[in-house]
């Protein structure tokens, strides 16, 4: 059963099992419903985090993206392999990588 219009309004940053960058396409075709439209969200709250980038062609160069609130870049830098691992991946996903990351981060916590 999803959750409360007023149990997703008292959800924090910390209570995250995932952060990922994803597209809408779920929402549109109603693959995902939409549970709560919440006309003054408070986004305060929710900064965008920052996200690590792997160099595809130079196996040993990692950057940290960040975002602006409309998902725009506005900065990158390098850090090391070990700064990474700590950061959310960067990159768009759709429904389906979403759905497949959450289940298994769900299933291995029950």
């Amino acid at each position: 059963m999803p959750p409360s219009c007023a149990e997703v309004a008292e959800l924090r940053p910390r209570d995250a099992t995932l952060i990922m960058m994803l597209g809408h396409l779920g929402l549109l075709s109603g693959r995902w419903p939409i549970i709560c439209v919440d006309a003054d969200p408070d986004l305060v709250g929710w900064p965008v985090p920052k996200f690590f980038h792997k160099d595809a062609l130079l196996p040993d160069l990692w950057f940290a993206r960040s975002y602006g609130e409309t998902l725009e870049l506005v900065g990158e830098r390098r850090i090391s392999e070990a700064e990474a691992v700590r950061l959310p991946e960067d990159g768009l996903a759709g429904p389906g990588l979403v759905e497949i990351r959450l289940t298994k981060l769900l299933i291995g916590t029950m």
